[in-house]
């Protein structure tokens, strides 16, 4: 078993699709550095929620879930990076997250290339979904979540079909993307290479 699993990692790191065959992750066009941007007033609040899945550890996932899924399997040796940010506001905290604000300076700093297709607004909850496109194939998703006591970005670099965008966050049990469907496939995302 111990041979197995040293050949599936050997397999994976020689891969065309491995961390070093790819250009670097910060080049990629889907890509947004929530770390760099000033969004919010006062110092950045401590995240409290990360997730940062890269390339490596995709194709791992992918290779492991192979059999049992080839499609997400497809769909996740093509993407660079799942990156998940939530910062959450402690009771008696005298602050709130102003999502619209957040919202509007992140679009205005880094969402030119960028288009709105998800827009929802339920009491004090808004949650919007953008994507960036190349050559018609969309490369990158961007979800902002959030309400006056918790904000929630998510980053999927690489190409994707947005009708699997729901599996994704089945399978490694994000909050905001488990429950979304785009409706039926559309037509198969090319591989990474």
């Amino acid at each position: 078993m111990f041979f197995l699993y040293t050949l599936l990692l050997f397999a994976v790191a020689v891969s065309p699709t491995s961390a070093w065959a790819s250009p670097p992750l910060e080049k990629q066009p889907g890509y947004i550095d929530f770390s760099s941007l000033d969004l919010f007033d006062g110092p950045e609040p401590e995240t409290t929620v990360e997730i940062y899945l890269k390339n490596s550890l995709l194709d791992l996932v992918a290779a492991a879930t192979r059999f049992e899924d080839p499609e997400l399997a497809d769909m996740l040796e093509a993407l660079y990076l799942i990156r998940f940010q939530a910062y959450h506001k402690e009771e008696g905290q005298d602050t709130s997250y102003d999502y619209e604000r957040i919202a509007e300076r992140l679009k205005a700093l880094t969402l030119p290339d960028w288009e709105r297709v998800v827009q929802v607004r339920k009491r004090d909850e808004r949650m919007q979904f953008y994507v960036r496109t190349e050559d018609e194939t969309i490369v990158g998703l961007l979800v902002l979540a959030g309400d006056p006591h918790e904000f929630v970005f998510i980053n999927i670099v690489g190409s994707l079909d947005l009708a699997q965008v729901g599996r994704i966050g089945r399978k490694f049990d994000i909050a905001p993307l488990d429950s979304i469907d785009f409706g039926a496939a559309t037509p198969k995302a090319p591989s990474k290479d």
